[in-house]
């Protein structure tokens, strides 16, 4: 992959989208930028002959206690994909979704001897009254009386 000025400023704009700040560097060939919060990180970016600047860049940032990571031969797809992936923490999301039905179907199937993962429905009798006359039936006695009850 082609890493070229052009490159270089898609890269700038979608960190900067993503809240990054932009660290100035010595090196033409190299960017970096530094997300802050809980747990600081910086991002470098850099074409094949920055790869020996980025090295020397990770080097002194770890030393400052940072997370670094070299971006070397990533499309700007790639790029806005990590992002988004880390911006909104897609991977954590899911877990707790996941987990949060687990809890929900547990809870919901509980009272009827079954397990969250069976959560399924459960086909019971209703009884339906139109007027004064009692009808026994299944769920089609419901479905039929909303069609001929409008």
């Amino acid at each position: 992959m082609c890493i070229d000025k052009s490159y270089f400023l898609k890269a700038r704009e979608l960190f900067k989208e993503y809240g990054y700040t932009e660290l100035n560097t010595q090196y033409d060939d190299c960017l970096a930028f530094l997300l802050d919060g809980m747990y600081p990180c910086v991002e470098l970016i850099s074409s094949e002959s920055g790869e020996k600047h980025a090295e020397s860049l990770k080097k002194d940032y770890k030393e400052m206690d940072y997370a670094v990571k070299i971006f070397s031969n990533s499309s700007i797809d790639e790029l806005e994909k990590y992002l988004f992936n880390g911006f909104f923490k897609v991977k954590a999301a899911n877990r707790r979704i996941s987990r949060m039905y687990e809890e929900y179907t547990s809870s919901v199937m509980k009272p009827y001897g079954k397990q969250g993962s069976d959560y399924e429905y459960i086909d019971v009798s209703y009884t339906v009254e139109h007027g004064m006359e009692k009808t026994e039936s299944k769920t089609g006695g419901i479905v039929d009386s909303i069609y001929d009850n409008p």
